[in-house]
């Protein structure tokens, strides 16, 4: 009787060995984050260019007469 329970021990601890070694997951898990920010700036430069002018001050005379030739 001793020995019969022995090996049905024997027994029932070989199938959980052997059916936990089988199961055994593993799992890993990998997560990755990417961050990317751009950033663009635009310029844009106007340059405006004012020529003036003056005028040179003529005086201009009229005659009431006629010029006679």
């Amino acid at each position: 009787m001793f020995k019969r329970t022995i090996t049905f021990i024997h027994r029932v601890l070989h199938v959980i060995f052997i059916t936990t070694a089988f199961t055994t997951t593993t799992t890993t898990t990998t997560t990755t984050t990417t961050t990317t920010t751009t950033t663009t700036t635009t310029t844009t430069t106007t340059t405006t260019t004012t020529t003036t002018t003056a005028a040179a001050a003529f005086s201009v005379t009229t005659r009431d007469t006629p010029r006679t030739p």
